[in-house]
């Protein structure tokens, strides 16, 4: 075991060192304040497929335990193949929406008697209860049925929330502080999203997303991406066999946008001009590219997985970068690196925590002064 724990820590240090060990960089791609550069598989891929691919066929699925903690779900794979859950997929159904907290290989074999145990994170914090969407604020029933199935969203957790997250490690109470952070400087109607879930947040902003998606293509061998907004590197994720790249990639993208348009809300928010900026070139983007993680990199921790292989996290000696991979066969199976957040903290919220309801209470509730939760009603949370 250790000595597997060790190799795993070797792989990351020698992808951080030089990235070009294994990834090719594509041309720089543009649009407004942000760029990507493609990032190719160079050696021979792993062999899984991705819970995408996997709910389509029916071998796979993500799952609310049957005694409903928050912080854990259950996921199945009956399939012959691994199944592949990114770090912080999105998912959206069971009686909250969530994102799955650690990069996951789930086994074969493991069937609906002998399910997988996952880490999970709350992103809707005003829903206890089943249902499969939203509709004018009413939640809307699976066909009439409860069901404890969760299904794959199309959008990512943008890297300012998602790095708040990982630098406090998967504090719960600080991920609805940053979800709430984002719709207030995003300006989203509670209306458009009265359970408070960030997806249903992100799908707002729809329209501007797909304009940005509309400007970025694939290249041949692609496996994922480095991001730059305003110049600078913001977060670097890639795949270890193309089809998985090409199965989440537009849940990728839309994430790293959500984030770019977070910025420039920012920028108008304090009042600043925007300043105009050359298009940065390729060999610039290359450079940065192969620089920032480079020249950073010291804290590496690596440990076993939920699933398959080994999960390494590591972060920056100055506090700004923070990753995690999971490592596979000697192999990344899931890279993802993120820089600083652009959200500063918002004012402390209560949550109000019962059976039925975990919900940021309105400064109404706030003023009459309601009673803190029992025991029972925290326990939802904590577990």
């Amino acid at each position: 075991m250790s000595n597997n724990v060790d190799v795993a820590k070797e792989v990351v240090e020698d992808f951080v060192g030089d990235m070009t060990r294994i990834l090719k960089f594509g041309e720089v791609q543009a649009y407004e304040n942000m760029a990507v550069i493609p990032l190719i598989l160079q050696d021979q891929g792993l062999d899984f497929i991705t819970i995408r691919e996997a709910e389509e066929l029916e071998v796979a699925w993500i799952q609310e335990q049957v005694s409903e903690l928050v912080g854990q779900l259950e996921a199945v794979n009956v399939g012959e193949k691994p199944v592949l859950i990114p770090f912080l997929q999105t998912v959206k159904g069971g009686k909250q929406d969530r994102t799955v907290y650690e990069p996951i290989l789930i086994p074969a074999g493991r069937k609906k008697s002998n399910p997988l145990p996952i880490p999970a994170r709350c992103i809707e914090a005003s829903r206890w209860t089943y249902g499969t969407q939203l509709d004018g604020g009413r939640i809307q029933f699976d066909g009439g049925k409860e069901t404890r199935k969760f299904k794959t969203s199309g959008a990512r957790m943008n890297q300012s929330i998602s790095r708040r997250l990982m630098e406090t490690q998967g504090d719960q109470s600080m991920l609805w502080d940053s979800v709430e952070a984002y719709s207030e400087l995003m300006r989203i109607e509670r209306s458009k999203a009265p359970t408070r879930s960030y997806l249903d947040m992100i799908e707002t902003k729809q329209e501007e997303i797909e304009e940005y998606l509309s400007k970025f293509k694939d290249v041949e061998g692609q496996c994922g991406i480095t991001v730059l907004v305003d110049g600078e590197v913001i977060a670097y994720e890639f795949y270890g066999n193309q089809k998985a790249w090409k199965d989440f990639r537009t849940d990728v993208l839309k994430g790293y946008i959500s984030e770019t348009l977070l910025r420039q809300q920012i920028k108008e928010k304090s009042g600043k001009e925007e300043e105009k900026k050359e298009k940065i070139s390729t060999s610039e983007a290359h450079r940065k590219a192969l620089e920032t993680l480079s020249e950073k990199t010291s804290k590496i921790e690596p440990r076993k997985g939920t699933g398959l292989g080994y999960v390494v996290e590591f972060s920056s000696s100055d506090g700004g970068w923070h990753g995690i991979t999971l490592i596979n066969e000697n192999k990344i199976a899931h890279f993802y690196a993120v820089g600083k957040s652009s959200l500063e903290k918002i004012k402390p919220r209560r949550v109000l925590e019962t059976a039925q309801v975990q919900r940021i209470l309105t400064p109404e509730e706030i003023s009459r002064n309601l009673p803190p939760p029992t025991p029972q009603q925290q326990s939802i949370n904590q577990e």
